[in-house]
């Protein structure tokens, strides 16, 4: 399997690529970023600030474990570091396996969560070769002896979106205009979710 790399190409997205043979990007792509980040949010001292009490019944010590409404404890913090170096550890032995001795240089280097564009790419060994999408539909034709100049390509239709999902979007896009203190409070949606990809702003789906 040959993989084309456009603009980014960075943490999950370049996990998902290890299935590939041969790895294409273009110069200015952003590739690497091997790494895992859970995100943490305390607003204990604001909800103090502003008289609220935040209360929680759980069935163990651990349930609200990275709760937003607290400071996390040096035990949780221990835990939740363990985890994610374990998910590195992951990450890191499927990119060794699949890119296997190509990978060049310092590990420490390429393992750290940094990201590499063009010719650093293929120093490292992350990438194999530099062209963008026409270039590596070329190159895969010709390796199944196809017409490389003009090669038949098969798109993969997009499926309609549904009436919920329109509703949903119209909805978050009005309440996107709106900013304030207490949406930021509310939006946990990443609180203690495991993630190979951090883009400060970006929504992850």
């Amino acid at each position: 399997m040959i993989i084309s790399f456009q603009e980014i190409a960075a943490s999950g997205g370049y996990y998902l690529a290890m299935i590939g043979d041969e790895i294409f990007a273009n110069e200015s792509t952003l590739t690497g970023s091997i790494g895992v980040i859970i995100s943490l949010m305390d607003v204990s001292k604001l909800l103090d600030k502003y008289g609220v009490n935040m209360y929680s019944i759980t069935s163990g010590k651990n349930k609200d474990s990275l709760s937003p409404y607290k400071a996390p404890t040096p035990e949780e913090l221990n835990y939740w570091q363990t985890m994610v170096s374990d998910m590195l550890g992951q990450f890191t032995n499927v990119v060794i396996e699949s890119r296997g001795d190509r990978l060049k240089g310092d590990r420490n280097d390429i393992f750290d969560g940094r990201v590499f564009i063009g010719q650093d790419a293929i120093k490292y060994g992350l990438i194999d070769q530099i062209g963008n999408l026409d270039e590596t539909i070329s190159y895969a034709a010709g390796l199944v002896d196809l017409n490389t100049e003009n090669p038949n390509v098969i798109l993969r239709k997009e499926n309609k979106a549904g009436l919920l999902p329109l509703l949903l979007s119209s909805v978050n896009k009005t309440l996107s205009k709106k900013s304030s203190i207490y949406e930021s409070m509310l939006n946990t949606e990443n609180i203690g979710v495991p993630m190979y990809l951090y883009v400060p702003g970006a929504k992850y789906e």
